[in-house]
């Protein structure tokens, strides 16, 4: 954690040597990806709104908007699955996979044909990183965040 805070400081400092204030860096950035995945302002101030937060994730050249997953959907989610009874752990894990794929990732647009053109590990790296902003945590990032008070 420490580390993520010296980078920070370290780009704050070097955004303020070219004059620019880190909010300003933000809404150049947000403008920058609200234009490249063809979104507007409104529809993003919407998703946060209905979301609490939106997150974009950046694999190799490609951006992605996602957002959180809820308790509620994920129970239902579960609940909704259209695996057989018969279905091996494999099986469920990839009908989830696709799920939450489609429930959270805001923009780009998943279409079918995006799950078998995509390179392999795109919608894995999803998955992970819808996961975490839902506080699907690793047990050690979770007692590194612990404070004895």
């Amino acid at each position: 954690m420490t580390e993520d805070l010296e980078k920070k400081a370290l780009e704050e400092k070097e955004l303020a040597v070219h004059g620019v204030t880190p909010e300003e860096y933000k809404k150049i950035v947000r403008k920058q990806i609200v234009e490249k995945l063809g979104i507007s302002e409104e529809q993003l101030e919407a998703w946060k709104a209905d979301y609490g937060k939106v997150v974009r994730v950046m694999l190799g050249d490609e951006s992605f908007l996602i957002r959180p997953l809820s308790r509620l959907e994920n129970k239902q989610m579960n609940t909704d699955l259209q695996v057989g009874q018969n279905a091996s752990e494999m099986e469920w894990a990839a009908a989830y996979e696709e799920a939450l794929i489609r429930r959270c990732v805001l923009a780009p647009k998943i279409t079918v044909g995006d799950y078998t053109a995509s390179r392999a590990g795109t919608f894995s790296s999803l998955k992970v990183a819808i996961q975490f902003y839902s506080n699907f945590l690793s047990p050690e990032f979770i007692l590194a965040s612990c404070d004895e008070i």
